[in-house]
Formats: C-alpha cells, sequence, structure tokens
C-alpha cells in the first residue's frame, strides 16, 4: 500500500492587523502566553470580519482561534513573524491613537 502524503488545512481566516491586534500581540501577555482578543476576517471576504483569540504556544508557536461559518478554526502560526508584522504595523496604530 502506497504511502499517503499528509494533508494541510488551509486557514478559512485571515489574521486582520487591526490597532486590537497589533497591541494584543505586541502586548506582555502575548509573550507570557496568555490569551489575547485578536481580529480576523473570512478568506477572500475582508468586509466579513470575526472576533477571535490567540495564545503562545511552545517556542515560536501561536495557536490563533476563531469560528467561521460556525466551526471552531484553530491554527498555529510562527510567532515571531507575527510580531514582525504586528511591528510594520504599529505606524498605522499610532496614527489612530
Amino acid at each position: 500500500m502506497p504511502l499517503q502524503p499528509p494533508k494541510y488545512e488551509t486557514p478559512q481566516y485571515v489574521i486582520d492587523f487591526t490597532p486590537r491586534t497589533v497591541q494584543a500581540l505586541l502586548s506582555g501577555q502575548a509573550q507570557d502566553g496568555l490569551s489575547v482578543d485578536m481580529d480576523f476576517h473570512v478568506d477572500g471576504e475582508p468586509q466579513t470580519r470575526a472576533a477571535g483569540s490567540g495564545k503562545r504556544h511552545g517556542d515560536n508557536g501561536f495557536v490563533a482561534s476563531v469560528e467561521i461559518g460556525g466551526e471552531p478554526q484553530n491554527h498555529v502560526w510562527n510567532f515571531d513573524l507575527l510580531l514582525d508584522r504586528a511591528r510594520l504595523h504599529l505606524d498605522d496604530v499610532n496614527a489612530f491613537s
């Protein structure tokens, strides 16, 4: 019997780097592994927003959790990459403050 390739699930959402999400990712709570509130939108439908949360997992993982269409979505993202992206949006956040 041939080996089956692993199945990868594509997230149905996009992390929305709103001021709330940026502040949450850069907060001490996120660094300490506590759950933080974040904003998301449905992939391909930026006007369809959803609220969810995220929590640091392991050395460099970050589990994002959101419900899309009544179904829970949980995926592990690279925490360092999310921090870099949040820092890129920091000027935008400061402009809204």
